[in-house]
């Protein structure tokens, strides 16, 4: 569709505007009601921009009623053509379109404020234009593993899933669950792979519980937290930014605070393990891996061996058991880091990638 002509009023006639589609002169009045808020808005910024040069437009919804491909177009004719340089747009969307286009253009970023209390603190920082998790605003997550057949589908725990996209690992698509049970009932109900934090696994029960369900994958430390603040990614990320970093130190600090905290560690292992969902499923009732996480001397045995992680003096053996999410987020060292920017190091990519081969 295209401007044709428009006709001033006169005689006690109304102003007439008239568009091109095809062949057909079409007046205004018989236009969509997408194509009429399309008109109207851009009449607006044209009336208004010798005005408001040097603003930020903030409008709301303007894809309503718009499909797809026209939610593209219409941001990019605007951002492009009808608002002066000087100037930025902000738009609240759904939109596939818009959120295509915002992928494209190097000038354009895309927050996302879904599932935020914001009656609390919070920063929100632009997703990555690699990361597709971004499709979620516009798709329920149950639906992008038809629009994306040619990528892995993982999901992961919730919050964790910005860290695990920021990687931006070739044909994988990291998609959030509510918690560990929500993504292993997903792996086990379908085709899809999970990724899970450890909690307070034994290296047994990870290779047990990885035979039994091929599509799952365990970290290999507590939590995704314990790879973020790792002293070897840590030391990575302060020479990143040229600032100095007491390895030894930092260490040291992480051990004392282990060692004040392990003893309520230790008190709440078996009864914790209880609630893992592995090997509960109908069928599996009298396995012996359904032991394991039971009040049972197996669940017993494998407690005391956590303990054994917990009293090492070497960091990948305790923090296989002792959380850097819960624990010493007091230290000097951690202040005013943004966990985000921490994911972005080639050390913790090489993890990661490590445990999804």
């Amino acid at each position: 569709m295209s401007f044709k002509s428009f006709s001033p009023p006169s005689e006690g006639n109304p102003s007439k505007l008239v568009f091109q589609k095809g062949n057909s002169e079409i007046d205004y009045n018989l236009l969509s009601a997408g194509e009429k808020e399309v008109v109207n808005l851009l009449f607006n910024l044209f009336v208004r921009n010798r005005y408001f040069n040097d603003t930020v437009y903030f409008l709301d919804e303007i894809d309503t009623h718009l499909n797809t491909k026209l939610q593209f177009q219409l941001l990019k004719e605007i951002t492009e053509f009808w608002i002066p340089a000087s100037c930025q747009l902000w738009t609240a969307s759904h939109s596939l379109g818009f959120i295509q286009y915002a992928k494209e253009s190097e000038q354009a970023i895309t927050f996302n404020f879904d599932d935020y209390d914001f009656d609390n603190q919070k920063v929100l920082t632009p997703e990555a234009k690699e990361n597709a998790d971004i499709y979620e605003i516009a798709v329920n997550k149950d639906i992008l593993p038809e629009l994306f057949k040619d990528r892995d589908i993982v999901f992961v725990e919730n919050e964790d899933r910005k860290y695990y996209a920021s990687l931006n690992i070739d044909n994988l698509l990291f998609v959030p669950e509510k918690n560990r049970d929500g993504v292993y009932h997903k792996v086990k109900a379908g085709h899809f792979k999970g990724l899970v934090d450890r909690d307070l696994l034994t290296d047994g029960d990870i290779t047990i519980i990885l035979k039994e369900y091929e599509n799952l994958k365990i970290l290999k430390l507590y939590c995704v937290e314990n790879y973020l603040f790792h002293p070897d990614n840590l030391e990575e990320y302060f020479e990143k930014v040229q600032k100095e970093f007491d390895k030894a130190n930092y260490i040291q600090k992480i051990f004392d605070e282990k060692e004040i905290t392990k003893k309520e560690i230790i008190i709440k292992i078996a009864t914790t393990r209880q609630g893992y969902p592995y090997f509960k499923e109908p069928g599996k009732e009298k396995s012996d891996y359904r032991k394991r996480f039971a009040p049972e001397k197996e669940n017993f045995e494998q407690t005391k061996i956590i303990v054994t992680y917990l009293d090492s003096k070497n960091p990948d053996d305790y923090l296989k058991s002792f959380s850097l999410k819960d624990n010493c987020k007091s230290l000097s060292e951690r202040q005013n880091l943004s966990a985000f920017e921490l994911s972005k190091t080639n050390w913790f990519k090489q993890q990661i990638e490590k445990i999804l081969a």
